[in-house]
């Protein structure tokens, strides 16, 4: 028998915990502390759990699983009761053993109960029985070890071996997932929710979604769940070590066995693999947390807003904080747990260098001290400057977001340009105030590596009604849900009939006498997919008066006993407008039958035949007039003042047609994925490519370099002190010279790391950043309008906020982290190499592995980054749509149908926004996995050679592999986390060039100076359509204009009218047997942009610039004059605003021409007076008005009236008009439009007089 054999027990019944004979623990302590300790506490805590786990119900089918997993148990217990015989009746009786197997065998029993409850009653495998089994399995091998090196043990040690590994099946079996055998109802969950806690410590349950997004483009459907504990609706809340010094210590005494250095090489494996698995487990942990802190924000900025009134309503803040505050801090919370955690570590590393270094440790403590106070007091100051550059970025969106809802009117007014340099600037101005901050950032890594009613305009009667609306208080009163339709119809890009129906549930009979009597019947039937149209944002696919319509459809589908209607019928044209009003509020319309109450504003006599009650106020918000439609006729000096002209109402007061079910064309398509595959514009040289190439070549070159010297000369610091510590024991006189050197490579490597970050920072990113964003701005406004049509302005604005976030942000940081580790980690291989010669052969492997992880892991990381970026977009869509139609929300009282819809996108975006934390710390858990093998095998090298390395050297060997693995590491997750934040860029990249222009490189005529000089239009042919492939909306169209005519142009809403206006703005595709000339010049080809900054404009919807003063609105172009002077003097255009009755109002509400105009106090009719004034300042020979009078009084109108009579006398003026007794007093020709077609066309007398005439049918429906 071997030696080792002649132990005999008596040793082992000592504590010990060493055993006297062998590198190893005495069998007492084994039993005591790896057996009955965590036995104990199991037995402690399986009641109670069983206990818990009886309540609920039960989550799986049955199955063969339950049976094999209860036979395992079973043997496994009566494994246990066989070893308990053994030490209790054995020869020899051992009490405590027999305790431990006593314990063992309760356990096992109680095992059978606790396992088959959980089996039964849980989504997941057991944590406890999980953690108790594998714990006790790594202490049983230990007990079993020792048994099997006692002397006369072999029975026992047999009989506990094959307990040990019936406990291992055991374990595998429990950690087997129950996905297969659950309930259908929790067969949706997320896999994180049924995996086991081993799954969850090295994120194994990620590993199908990783390989098919290595396989295949990954689809949003592809994403787990998130866990029900990040659920918008509910919320949820580290551990690290190091071991080198034991390793330097056995290395130098070489009197200690080997068998020491064998326990040394597992210690490091555990330690750092259990690392590995904590880390995890922590990580998992934090960004759960920060997952629920973002779901809660957004929810609580979106639930606010549904409260706040729409006068307090700050849109530019309410989208900075669900944006980029939100972001700032969701980042900022993953480093909350260091706040704590780090001056532990600290007073555990400083102690254990005090031990080392006795009092020369106080000098670190030093530096750490100052280092901390000037951070802190850095800290002051980084704050205020970060605040000033959010408010740059504020402002900045804010406009953008403004543009983006007004894209239309924008092109029409030849604002493009003004538009991109407005814009341009404010980023300019928003990178310079990044910079202060930036700077100081440069600092903090400076010292970090030191250590109805009829009323003006002016009226009382919208604050009545907004202010049931958005919360204005009003002295008493109340009032329930209401339906609201504003002068400005609130529609979402949805179809036609999603945003009728609303929240309420489609009734199809209901729904069609609705369209019916709002007029919508026909303009459906002319849609290219009927009801399933998208209204595009902000309805820019529709007319006006189709908005206002669909809007009014919205409120009457409602069935609200009350609805407010604010001027709905000012955009129709005649014969809608009688309709309307014969089919809703005659005397069998709906809103009779239904008894509902309607308050409607009006600025039109003859609409208010059918009202009740009239109450008319006066410019001062007080009742001048109220009682029936009879009491206010005979009040003729109010109607006089008004200067009405009354005329006879029509079939106004008609029965409303019986009503026909309606069906729909087919059920409203889900909007199209308008993005490109995930990862098919990533993962290409050409993204890092377009990315530097927004900086000159030598900046690149000069940052590469200088970080490349801080490289080298960081880690020759650590060369230098392995040969310091050398030279130091035979000579005393060298100390000088090292401490100088090191000194001097120290200082070198700060200097170039500083130097480094602060060109990139400071120099490389704000011009990157400048003309990525004007590539972007310049692609988004050359886009043509039929882009804007089916594209949500939160996915554009998405790319505004947060693409531009990232590229500011994060993309900088990661490509500055991933410079300096590449830096550092070449170095310290070399190092590694040279002085660990035999562990350089593990070096090639280690990164061929590496590349395969990182090519392996980055085809999913991508694709999530972007998942999570346009997950962001509909987020963006629904605040924004919430934001411009806040007033319809609170009226219609749809909070919490907007509250639950909102939770459930917020929902969505939380899962890539979790998943792609989970894939970051998936990888982190391999790399530390690998780290824990690198470890492993230098500390076999060092225990079977370390006669051939010197202690300083195995330092140094240690100390590079660690960081080499930690290097490696950190440059692979910095070079995914770049990989991802590149996903930006990529998405830039792939906007700019995949997204149509309107502008043709034909376009390239100029036009003659100071053109056009007469304002001769002639029109022959014309045939025109939104894009080439889309069908027509104008077809065979001829007619001429002569120099200073004035042309009206009529008909019904949707047939062409506005459309025809866009022709001739260049807003649509005009075919190319089509001719437009002006002044004899084929504007087709002209730049759009020349052809439209030639003529003034005055939109249906006014436009105006944000954060520019009033006179910058009403002569945007005085930067850019194309006449030889500017006559723009405020003397001109104070006198234009007071013979339009807007002087006082400029100078008194809003502050005087050098005040910012804030269009919010103006209402609708006054924001069109103020676009009309700039139209007379813009001096142009061609003016187009598209229904420039659709929302102003009938005073307001007799003064624009006036106004364009006389200001314009010179000039063509092409006009949109409803009201036809402007057209006989004022226009020389009108052409009246249908279908897309001109049906006639000649003076508006001749065409009076034709008794069949489409111009007299619209005149006797009460046009005038």
């Amino acid at each position: 028998m071997d030696s080792n054999r002649t132990w005999d027990l008596l040793p082992e019944a000592n504590f010990g915990p060493s055993a006297t004979a062998r590198f190893d623990f005495t069998l007492t302590f084994e039993i005591a502390i790896l057996s009955i300790l965590p036995s104990g506490i199991f037995l402690l805590l399986a009641p109670q759990r069983l206990f818990w786990l009886m309540k609920q119900p039960y989550k799986v089918i049955n199955s063969r699983r339950t049976v094999l997993k209860l036979g395992l148990i079973s043997l496994y217990a009566a494994l246990q009761l066989a070893v308990l015989l053994y030490w209790a009746l054995g020869p020899e009786r051992l009490e405590l053993q027999t305790a431990a197997s006593a314990i063992m065998f309760i356990n096992g029993l109680l095992l059978l109960f606790v396992s088959h409850a959980e089996h039964t009653r849980s989504l997941h495998p057991s944590t406890l029985i999980t953690v108790y089994l594998l714990l006790t399995l790594l202490f049983d091998c230990a007990i079993t070890r020792t048994l099997w090196l006692l002397p006369d043990t072999d029975v026992i040690a047999t009989l506990v071996t094959t307990t040990t590994v019936t406990k291992l099946l055991v374990l595998v079996a429990e950690v087997w997932e129950k996905r297969s055998i659950l309930l259908s109802r929790y067969r949706h969950v997320s896999p994180e929710m049924t995996s086991s806690i081993l799954s969850l410590g090295v994120f194994w349950w990620l590993n199908p979604l990783l390989r098919t997004g290595f396989g295949r483009f990954l689809a949003f459907a592809d994403l787990y769940p998130i866990h029900g504990s990040m659920s918008a609706r509910k919320l949820l809340a580290k551990e690290q070590k190091t071991w080198q010094s034991a390793t330097t210590d056995f290395s130098q005494d070489m009197s200690q066995p080997e068998a020491n250095g064998w326990g040394l090489t597992g210690a490091w494996f555990l330690v750092l693999a259990g690392r590995a698995i904590s880390n995890a487990f922590f990580y998992q942990m934090k960004y759960r947390f920060v997952t629920a802190v973002r779901g809660s924000l957004c929810g609580l900025i979106y639930c606010k807003t549904l409260d706040l009134s729409v006068t307090a309503l700050d849109e530019s803040s309410a989208v900075t904080l669900m944006s980029t505050d939100t972001e700032n801090i969701c980042q900022s919370l993953t480093l909350l747990h260091e706040i704590w955690a780090s001056p532990i570590e600290c007073a555990v590393a400083l102690y254990l260098l005090y031990m080392e270094l006795g009092s020369a440790a106080i000098a670190p403590v030093v530096v750490i001290i100052a280092a901390t106070i000037s951070i802190m007091r850095l800290a002051n100051y980084m704050g205020q400057a970060q605040k000033r550059w959010v408010r740059g970025i504020q402002t900045r969106v804010d406009v953008t977001a403004a543009v983006l809802g007004f894209m239309k009117e924008v092109k029409m007014l030849g604002f493009s340009d003004i538009i991109t340099n407005l814009i341009q600037d404010l980023r300019v101005r928003e990178l310079k105030l990044s910079k202060a901050y930036r700077r100081l950032l440069c600092l903090r890594v400076f010292i970090g590596n030191f250590t109805e009613t009829i009323a003006p305009l002016a009226t009382f009667a919208t604050f009545v009604i907004i202010s049931q609306t958005t919360g204005q208080p009003l002295d008493t009163g109340g009032i329930d849900n209401v339906a609201y339709v504003s002068q400005n119809p609130w529609i979402l890009n949805l179809s036609i009939r999603e945003n009728i129906v609303g929240v309420s549930s489609y009734e199809r009979d209901w729904y069609g006498r609705v369209l019916e009597a709002c007029g919508l019947e026909q303009d459906i039937h002319e849609m290219p997919d009927g009801d399933s149209t998208k209204a595009g944002s902000s309805g820019v696919s529709l007319s006006g008066g189709q908005r206002q319509r669909l809007a009014l459809a919205r409120a009457v589908y409602s069935r609200e006993k009350v609805v407010f209607l604010d001027d709905v019928v000012s955009g129709q044209d005649a014969a809608t407008e009688s309709h309307i009003q014969r089919s809703l509020f005659g005397e069998r319309g709906l809103f009779r039958q239904m008894g509902t109450t309607v308050v409607c504003i009006s600025s039109k006599i003859h609409s208010l035949v059918n009202a009740d009650h009239i109450i008319a106020l006066g410019g001062n918000g007080r009742v001048l007039h109220q009682g029936t439609f009879d009491q206010l006729k005979s009040d003729t000096d109010y109607l006089h003042g008004l200067e009405l002209e009354q005329k006879g109402s029509g079939n106004a007061d008609g029965e409303a047609p019986p009503s026909r079910k309606y069906e729909a064309v087919g059920p409203p398509r889900a909007p199209e994925d308008e993005a490109a595959p995930p990862g098919k514009v990533l993962g290409e040289l050409a993204t890092y490519g377009y990315y530097f190439g927004s900086v000159p070549r030598w900046y690149t070159v000069f940052f590469v370099s200088i970080m490349v010297l801080f490289g080298v000369s960081f880690k020759m610091t650590e060369l230098l002190l392995s040969f310091w510590t050398g030279h130091a024991k035979v000579d005393q006189d060298t100390t000088n010279f090292y401490l100088g050197l090191y000194a001097m490579l120290s200082g070198l490597a700060l200097l170039a790391v500083t130097t480094g970050a602060y060109f990139y920072l400071i120099v490389m990113v704000p011009l990157s950043s400048e003309v990525l964003h004007a590539r972007l701005l310049e692609t988004v406004i050359s886009a043509p309008l039929s882009f804007f049509s089916k594209t949500d302005v939160g996915v554009t604005t998405n790319r505004f906020s947060q693409d531009m976030s990232v590229i500011d942000t994060e993309l900088p940081f990661a490509l500055v982290d991933l410079v300096i580790n590449v830096c550092v980690l070449v170095m310290g291989a070399v190092l590694m190499c040279v002085f660990s010669g035999y562990f350089a052969a593990v070096v090639p492997p280690v990164i061929f592995f590496c590349w395969l992880l990182q090519k392996f892991y980055l085809r999913t990381s991508r694709q999530m980054r972007l998942l999570e970026l346009e997950a962001k977009s509909p987020l963006f869509t629904q605040f924004l749509d919430l934001l411009q139609g806040l007033s319809s929300v609170r009226a219609f009282g749809w909070q919490s149908q907007f509250r639950e819809k909102y939770l459930d996108l917020l929902d969505a975006s939380q899962r890539p926004y979790y998943l792609l934390f989970c894939i970051q710390r998936w990888l982190g858990v391999v790399l530390d996995l690998m780290v824990a093998v690198l470890a492993t095998i230098l500390m076999v090298l060092v225990v079977k050679l370390r006669a051939h390395f010197a202690p300083q050297f195995v330092a140094l060997a240690v100390l590079n592999v660690m960081t080499f693995s930690q290097s490696l590491a950190v440059v692979i997750q910095g070079w995914t986390q770049l990989e991802t934040s590149f996903g930006a860029v990529a998405r830039v990249k792939s906007f700019c060039i995949e997204t149509d222009s309107e502008n043709f490189p034909t376009e390239t005529s100029s036009p003659p100076q100071f053109w056009p000089s007469r304002g001769h239009i002639s029109i022959t042919n014309l045939t025109a359509s939104y894009n080439p492939q889309a069908d027509p909306v104008l077809r065979g169209i001829t007619l001429d204009m002569p120099p200073g005519s004035k042309v009206g142009i009529c008909g019904r809403s949707g047939s062409g009218k506005s459309s025809l206006l866009a022709a001739l703005l260049r807003l649509l595709e005009v075919s190319s047997i089509s001719l437009i000339t002006i002044d004899g010049v084929d504007i087709c080809g002209l730049p759009r942009q020349s052809v439209r900054r030639s003529v003034a404009v005055v939109p249906q919807h006014p436009f105006f610039l944000k954060h520019r003063s009033i006179r910058d609105n009403l002569v945007p172009h005085h930067h850019h004059q194309s006449r030889p002077a500017d006559n723009n003097t405020d003397e001109r255009i104070l006198s234009l605003l007071h013979r339009l009755g807007m002087r006082d109002i400029v100078i008194d509400r809003l502050g005087g021409l050098d005040s910012p105009l804030d269009a919010d106090k103006l209402s609708q009719g006054q924001r069109q007076l103020l676009s009309l004034a700039r139209a007379v300042l813009a001096d142009k020979k061609i003016v187009l008005l598209d229904e420039a009078n659709s929302s102003i009084d009938e005073r307001s109108e007799m003064l624009m009236r006036q106004v364009i009579r006389e200001d314009f006398a010179g000039c063509t003026v092409v006009a949109v008009v409803h009201r036809l007794g402007a057209v006989v007093a004022d226009f020389d020709k009108v052409a009246v439009m249908a279908g897309g077609r001109m049906v006639e066309w000649g003076s508006p007398g001749v065409l009076l007089g034709k008794e069949e005439g489409e111009f007299r049918r619209l005149w006797d429906l009460g046009g005038c």
